[in-house]
């Protein structure tokens, strides 16, 4: 049986909180977790971690930002996202087995595999836009 040896250092339970607090975070957000808390460390070392975190299985990639960026996800229990489309906040859902089923059946029997992303408007967002059109 192998063992597997955990690398500890003050930066990688950094990482591990700062993303736990988060929820999703980016290499940018890591970056700013720091940068508050008056911690000087490189995006190199932040990538590093973020890396070895993901390969070592104590994070999940969850899906990008709409630029592209590589987001972190702290839940490791299979689940799916909702996406808002207007300020890119990322939050964990459970889309129900009959919702699945549904999908599936419109795929014509495609076996759903994995997490799903539902993209939409958050209420937040939605709730700008409408004071937005009352203001007009």
């Amino acid at each position: 049986m192998t063992t597997i040896i955990r690398r500890e250092s003050k930066y990688a339970n950094l990482v591990r909180d700062c993303i736990k607090q988060l929820g999703h975070a980016t290499h940018a957000d890591i970056m700013q977790y720091y940068t508050d808390r008056y911690i000087q460390v490189s995006a190199t070392t932040i990538h590093r971690i973020t890396q070895r975190l993901v390969d070592d299985g104590e994070i999940a990639l969850a899906p990008k930002t709409k630029n592209g960026d590589k987001r972190f996800d702290a839940n490791m229990k299979p689940h799916d996202h909702f996406c808002c489309t207007r300020c890119d906040c990322l939050i964990d859902i459970t889309c129900p087995a009959p919702c699945r089923k549904i999908l599936q059946d419109q795929l014509c029997n495609c076996v759903l595999d994995g997490s799903l992303t539902v993209c939409g408007e958050c209420q937040e967002c939605s709730c700008c836009r409408k004071e937005e059109y009352a203001d007009e």
